[in-house]
């Protein structure tokens, strides 16, 4: 007995002849009474039916199997190309939110700074519009507490008519020329100075002092 392994073909073969000589493991010529090989009779054994049933089946299998493997790959392709997307858009979907939080963070940032500046701003114009009164003075003479509270803190007043500039921290000349500028109704412009000599912001007096 040879014992050689059969082919493919030769399987398929064995199949269709449903024999096999046990001399020589050759499919057994069917109809036959002898092999190629000289065996005839009992000495050929017919497992032929078994090998081809199994033959067949084992064909079947591995078909089947084939045929499942295809559908895993697939499947497997499937599920790995939808897990991949699903995590590439998990990933995109978790950057997007990093960035929506950033770009969140960054607008009360920006919101902060923007009140921070607003602030500062209206700070500023409120500064400048007292640096421009104080500049500028005013054309109204001060009141007589306005008069007296001031120079009571060393300060002095400056007022300016036809040209002529004059400054005193006197009381009463500061109060006579109020007087006589409201009988010419002269066109006076008013400064209050500080202790340093320095223009500065109109005085606030809550009432008048009863002095002149």
């Amino acid at each position: 007995m040879s014992g050689r392994p059969h082919t493919t073909e030769e399987v398929r073969a064995l199949s269709l002849t449903r024999g096999v000589c046990r001399e020589c493991s050759e499919p057994w010529p069917k109809g036959a009474n002898a092999c190629g090989c000289g065996a005839t009779g009992r000495d050929a054994l017919m497992v032929a039916p078994v090998i081809g049933d199994l033959a067949e089946t084992a064909e079947h299998l591995h078909a089947e199997g084939a045929r499942i493997n295809r559908l895993l790959v697939v499947q497997t392709s499937r599920g790995d190309g939808a897990e991949a997307a699903e995590l590439r858009l998990t990933r995109e979907r978790d950057h997007a939110i990093e960035r929506a939080q950033a770009a969140e963070a960054d607008r009360d940032a920006a919101l902060a700074q923007c009140e921070e500046l607003t602030r500062a701003l209206s700070s500023a114009l409120l500064k400048g519009l007292e640096l421009r009164a104080i500049i500028e003075g005013r054309t109204t003479p001060p009141t007589d507490a306005e008069r007296l509270a001031h120079l009571a803190t060393g300060g002095s007043w400056r007022w300016r008519v036809n040209g002529t500039t004059t400054q005193t921290s006197d009381a009463r000349r500061v109060r006579i020329a109020i007087e006589a500028h409201a009988r010419h109704q002269s066109r006076v412009q008013w400064w209050a100075h500080d202790a340093n000599d320095n223009p500065r912001a109109w005085p606030i007096a809550a009432e008048a002092p009863d002095g002149r």
